[in-house]
C-alpha cells in the first residue's frame, strides 16, 4: 500500500527524500542492533563462565579482543573500499570462516575434555 492509499501525505521537495532515507535505514539498524543485543551477552557469558573466579579477567579480555579486533580490521576496509563493495565482502566472509573456525576448534577441544 502506498502513503496516499493510507491517508497520508505525499512527501515532496527535499525534507521528504531525506525523510525516506532515515526510514530506509532504520530496519536494517534496528535489526543488527536486536542481533547484537542477542549474541554479544551470550558470547561473554560464556567466555566467563569456563572459570567463574577469574570471570572479570574473562570479560575485560572478551571486550579488549572485541575492540582491538574492530580497530585492527576496520583501517584495512577503509583503505580497500574504493569504488567496489567487494573488499568489504571478502573482509566480512574471512572474518566469518576465521569465527567458525575458533567455533570448531572450541568443540573440539571440549568433547576431548569430556572424552566422546
Amino acid at each position: 500500500m502506498t502513503g496516499r492509499a493510507l491517508g497520508v501525505p505525499e512527501r515532496r521537495g527535499p525534507v521528504g527524500r531525506i525523510g525516506a532515507a532515515v526510514e530506509g535505514h532504520l530496519a536494517p539498524m534496528f535489526l543488527i542492533g536486536a542481533a547484537n543485543g542477542l549474541v554479544l551477552p551470550n558470547g561473554i557469558a560464556g567466555a566467563v563462565s569456563v572459570k567463574p573466579d577469574a570471570a572479570g579477567a574473562a570479560a575485560g579480555l572478551s571486550g579488549s579482543f572485541q575492540i582491538g579486533f574492530g580497530a585492527l580490521v576496520a583501517p584495512i576496509v577503509g583503505s580497500l573500499l574504493s569504488t567496489t563493495v567487494w573488499p568489504l565482502i571478502a573482509i566480512m566472509t574471512v572474518c566469518s570462516l576465521l569465527g567458525l573456525a575458533a567455533f570448531g576448534l572450541v568443540a573440539v577441544s571440549s568433547r576431548a575434555e569430556s572424552g566422546r
